[in-house]
């Protein structure tokens, strides 16, 4: 057999061992992206009351934007997290609670000291009507 054989017959192998694995549907995924893993090893690290206010923040700014941003929320100033990232796991906190919902768009960001980088753009689920 050679070597491409055996490369094919792996290839086979794994994924007629994927197709036999059940669907978890309410367990992290496999294959987690780098960017999920680190925003919720922040999220893990930062404190309750922060996560609680700061999703209550989310909530408020939710009701206020039919899209919003992570720059749209007032986060708590008195309670920093240790890494911004941990506003990415609040945001999908929020997503999982049904308030908002990711529109799979970026927009760049309007804070000088982020040089523009894209913010992902959620769609509110329940902004009130103006």
């Amino acid at each position: 057999m050679s070597r491409l054989d055996e490369a094919r017959a792996a290839l086979e192998a794994v994924r007629a061992q994927q197709a036999e694995r059940p669907l978890d549907l309410f367990g992290p995924p496999a294959d987690l992206e780098p960017v999920t893993i680190a925003i919720a090893t922040a999220a893990a690290h930062t404190s309750t009351d922060w996560k609680r206010r700061a999703l209550d923040a989310v909530h408020a700014a939710a009701v206020r934007h039919p899209e919003l941003t992570v720059e749209d929320v007032d986060w708590p100033d008195d309670l920093e997290p240790d890494d911004d990232r941990a506003r990415g796991g609040v945001m999908r906190a929020a997503a999982r609670s049904g308030w908002i919902a990711s529109t799979r768009t970026y927009r760049p960001s309007e804070r000088p000291e982020t040089h523009r980088r894209p913010l992902l753009v959620w769609r509110s689920r329940i902004a009130r009507e103006a």
